[in-house]
This record gives structure tokens, sequence and C-alpha cells, in this order.
């Protein structure tokens, strides 16, 4: 009978090779994120939920609510007052 190893830690088996590094998956993931034909092709609901949040926040910028006109309003005083601070 011959026995079996098994590679519990990908790093240190010598049966396992990574295809690609790291950063040569997020290279290749920020190329498909970035082509809107692979992106729909791929990622349709990622497609469809910018689509959406787009229209939302431009819409929301175009005629903020209430809350909205007040956060922008705090927001602006908070700035003036780091301007005068700083």
């Amino acid at each position: 009978m011959t026995s079996l190893d098994v590679c519990t830690d990908p790093h240190e088996c010598p049966a396992f090779a990574c295809k690609k590094t790291r950063d040569q998956i997020v290279l290749e993931f920020e190329a498909e994120i970035g082509s809107y034909a692979i992106k729909n092709e791929k990622y349709p609901e990622l497609s469809v939920m910018e689509w959406v949040l787009d229209r939302d926040l431009s819409e929301a910028s175009k005629n903020p609510p209430f809350i909205g006109k007040l956060v922008i309003f705090l927001i602006s005083i908070l700035e003036s007052f780091l301007k005068k601070v700083s």
C-alpha cells in the first residue's frame, strides 16, 4: 500500500504552483472592470448596479432633499472652519 501526501498549505506544497501572482490577478480584474464590453458580459449585475447608482446620484445632486442640503451646508461650514484653523 502506498501513502498519500495531502497538502494543507499551498505555499509549502511541492505539487501546487500558482499560475498567476496576486498582482497579475488584480491587474487582470481591473482591466476587465475598466472595459465596458467585458464588464457587461462577465458582470452584468455590476453594470446594472452602476447604472442605477449613477442615475440616483446625478438626480440627487441636481435636486437634493432637505437633509441633503443640510449636510452640504454643514460640510461647507466645516471646510471653512478647517481652512481658518490650518
